[in-house]
């Protein structure tokens, strides 16, 4: 179930194609098509789209919004709701789940806004971090298991150039918990029903490519063709790395304490701000695998 204000969708209308509209939501064009008609809402034609590209008028083309008794319309497909039940059967708690129905249907997120203060906080400990330490290179493995200093989380998995978007996918998450009465901590540990940690992480996937030899490397090269010519015993050749990993840009948050394991990723199909409700019920399918092994 999704969310729409008439008037802001009528005003999307007029800049998007009812396609680029029906991609951004995830909904099927031809659905989304009778959704707007019968909400009353006008669907600019071709005609219109054509003078607007051409950037000419196009203010007897518009039709105006027709007046209605609310804005606020909700677009369900026959098995949405019957999914998340379906996913969350196991908690046996149909208020909890009606609750997650309701928050998930009406959360709406503009990234226009600034950030929360939970998420605030946590990027001025990430900005705090690396001014204290300017010379931690977190590509060592070992400094992970072996540093006594609390680093915050997900700072070594995520590009410099990613975090404002972790930032924005930390606050999503954030706001929707808030909502539903579960506890976020300043570094972002998240606390189900009041007594059960769920541990994540979220992480940029890297690519796998052929190493291009600096222009360093090439001197060290040269020197060690130079000295083996005088003394092959005595050259010893430099080693270098036959490959890169350079971040992606795409990420994926995993969620893995025993005895449940999952993850959700990006794909071609939708990023993980795309997936916000699937990321929300694999956190209470997690806190609630704990409590059944417990008792």
């Amino acid at each position: 179930m999704k969310k729409f204000s008439r008037t802001e969708l009528y005003n999307e209308l007029l800049k998007n194609s009812l396609k680029d509209l029906s991609d951004k939501y995830h909904i099927n064009y031809n659905q989304f098509s009778s959704f707007c008609h019968q909400n009353n809402i006008p669907i600019p034609g071709p005609k219109y789209r054509m003078y607007l590209k051409m950037k000419r008028d196009v203010s007897n083309l518009i039709k105006p919004l027709p007046i209605a008794e609310t804005d606020i319309i909700y677009f369900r497909t026959s098995d949405e709701n019957e999914d998340i039940k379906n996913e969350l059967k196991e908690l046996n708690d149909p208020l909890k789940i009606e609750q997650i129905e309701q928050v998930l249907a009406e959360f709406k997120y503009s990234s226009k806004k600034s950030l929360s203060s939970k998420v605030r906080n946590f990027k001025k400990s990430i900005q705090n971090w690396k001014k204290e330490n300017p010379y931690d290179d977190h590509s060592y493995e070992w400094y992970k298991w072996y540093s006594d200093e609390q680093k915050p989380k997900f700072m070594d998995d995520i590009s410099p150039k990613e975090l404002p978007r972790l930032y924005r996918l930390l606050d999503r998450i954030y706001l929707i918990f808030d909502q539903l009465g579960e506890e976020v901590k300043d570094d972002f540990t998240i606390i189900i029903g009041g007594k059960d940690e769920v541990p994540f992480s979220i992480s940029e996937y890297k690519d796998n490519i052929d190493h291009r030899i600096t222009k360093e490397e090439q001197a060290e090269l040269n020197e060690y063709e130079k000295k083996r010519m005088i003394d092959p015993d005595l050259a010893y050749k430099p080693r270098i790395r036959k490959y890169d990993h350079p971040y992606n840009g795409r990420f994926r948050i995993k969620f893995d304490s025993y005895p449940y394991h999952a993850y959700i990723r990006d794909t071609n199909k939708g990023k993980l701000e795309d997936k916000i409700s699937q990321i929300i019920i694999e956190f209470y399918k997690d806190a609630d695998c704990k409590i059944k092994l417990n008792t």
